[in-house]
C-alpha cells in the first residue's frame, strides 16, 4: 500500500477555524489537526480505510485502533463535534454553547467538498 499523509493543511480559513475554537474552549487540550493524504489504494476496501486512520492517528502522537474503527454518518459526527466542543470530556462541565459549537461543527464540515466517510 503506497499511503502518505502530508504535513497539516495551512490555510488562513483553518488557521482562523483552530483560533476561533481554542479561544472558544479555554479550558482543557483541544486537537485539531487536518492534513492532506495522498494514496494509490482503493479507499472504498475496509483495510485500507483503518490503515489511513490508524496511520493518521499515529502521526498526531496516538495508537491506532485498527479493525475497530466504526464508521458513522455525518450526523452522528456532528453530535460528537458539537458534544465534545460544548464539554469538558474529564468532569462534564460546559464549556461552550450548543449554538456555537453547532456553527463551528458546520464550518469544520464545509472544509470538505467531496464525499466524506466519517470514523469514530
Amino acid at each position: 500500500m503506497s499511503l502518505k499523509i502530508l504535513e497539516s493543511v495551512d490555510s488562513s480559513v483553518v488557521r482562523d477555524l483552530r483560533a476561533e475554537i481554542l479561544s472558544k474552549r479555554n479550558r482543557g487540550n483541544v486537537l485539531f489537526e487536518i492534513k492532506q493524504i495522498t494514496s494509490n489504494v482503493l479507499l472504498d476496501e475496509a483495510e485500507n480505510l483503518t490503515g489511513i486512520l490508524d496511520l493518521f492517528v499515529r502521526q498526531i502522537g496516538y495508537v491506532g485502533i485498527g479493525d475497530r474503527w466504526q464508521k458513522i454518518t455525518q450526523t452522528a459526527a456532528n453530535k460528537i463535534i458539537v458534544f465534545v466542543l460544548t464539554k469538558d470530556l474529564a468532569y462534564s462541565s460546559k464549556i461552550m454553547q450548543v449554538e456555537e459549537a453547532e456553527k463551528i461543527s458546520h464550518q469544520i464540515f464545509d472544509l470538505f467538498q467531496h464525499t466524506c466517510n466519517f470514523f469514530y
